[in-house]
């Protein structure tokens, strides 16, 4: 399986398009085919003092 680069995964968009997601990272997550989060989503590490 050949592996993209950032400018195989981007060269499809116009660049209006890319000028409005930048400002968006949801997105942003979107056009490179990735999953947005975000740390409210999920309780992740917590510290707790002993």
């Amino acid at each position: 399986m050949e592996k993209n680069t950032d400018l195989d995964i981007i060269s499809h968009l116009k660049p209006s398009k890319i000028v409005k997601i930048m400002k968006d990272p949801e997105a942003s997550a979107k056009a490179v085919h990735l999953i947005y989060t975000t740390d409210a989503e999920t309780d992740g590490i917590t510290h707790r003092k002993r």
